[in-house]
């Protein structure tokens, strides 16, 4: 992977294909290899077909840590999808991501909206109503992190993840999971969990504006990335196109899905 260096540290991307760029980032815990091995999403079949830029937030894959907790909020991600565009002077642009990948993708359509052709939010989590739930279990495992004992947990509170519905589509999903997140470097945790505590999608008003094709990808019985995410960006988003995956063939179908999606915007 390639790095580009920013206030808050180096970030590592890497950049692969030719034809409409797509930027892309992670989940939360997780990273672009990480995601390549959970094989939701086929980024090689994608890179055959468009230029594919996959991004390491602060903190995980080869990106390096910062001491600063800010740097993992999800409205300040996207200067990593800024500085890199600016380095391979790309102006238009798709960009997507899982869960808090799709929160910096959604983010960085608000404060840039004139440079996103397309918009891709692959398995939303809990916002707006319903974030303060998820925070509250944020900043428990802040705390379990603040006193050294969350790394040496997370193997026993990661066991449905991802849920049994991936595994089966994927076998090996949740040990590839399972390692990635508790591999982190250890001074991560704590900022990264209070960070995201912190955070959420932009405001419904902000959303409102955005005249991007956009195109919501989900699954069923996840109740970390809930239907109520998607219906809630549905009801705001002028040009949403929703598909929700109710079994293995249906998921399995998620890149064709972005490759059509992606194609039908690339004028």
């Amino acid at each position: 992977m390639t790095q580009i260096n920013l206030e808050t540290g180096t970030i590592a991307y890497s950049d692969k294909g030719a034809g409409m760029p797509i930027f892309w980032m992670h989940g939360l815990m997780m990273g672009a290899e990480v995601d390549e091995q959970l094989r939701v999403i086929d980024f090689e079949q994608l890179s055959q077909k468009f230029r594919l830029i996959r991004i390491d937030a602060p903190g995980h894959g080869q990106s390096s840590a910062s001491t600063i907790a800010e740097s993992y909020q999800w409205n300040r991600l996207p200067m990593a999808h800024e500085a890199i565009a600016q380095e391979l002077n790309i102006q238009q642009k798709v960009v997507a991501g899982f869960s808090m990948g799709s929160a910096a993708a959604i983010h960085y359509a608000c404060q840039h909206p004139e440079n996103i052709k397309a918009l891709i939010l692959a398995m939303p989590p809990k916002i707006w109503s319903d974030r303060p739930e998820q925070c509250k279990s944020y900043n428990k495992m802040a705390q379990l992190a603040s006193t050294g004992r969350l790394q040496r947990l997370l193997p026993c509170l990661l066991t449905d993840t991802p849920i049994q519905f991936v595994e089966d589509a994927f076998p090996g999903s949740r040990k590839i999971a399972t390692q990635a997140m508790s591999s982190l470097a250890p001074e991560v945790y704590y900022n990264l969990f209070t960070a995201a505590a912190q955070s959420d999608y932009p405001s419904k008003e902000e959303v409102e504006k955005l005249n991007i094709p956009t195109l919501i990808l989900g699954w069923e019985g996840d109740d970390t990335h809930p239907h109520s995410s998607i219906e809630q960006l549905k009801s705001v988003l002028p040009k949403a196109e929703v598909h929700i995956a109710k079994n293995i063939t249906e998921l399995k179908q998620f890149t064709t899905i972005v490759e059509e999606f992606v194609a039908s915007h690339s004028s």
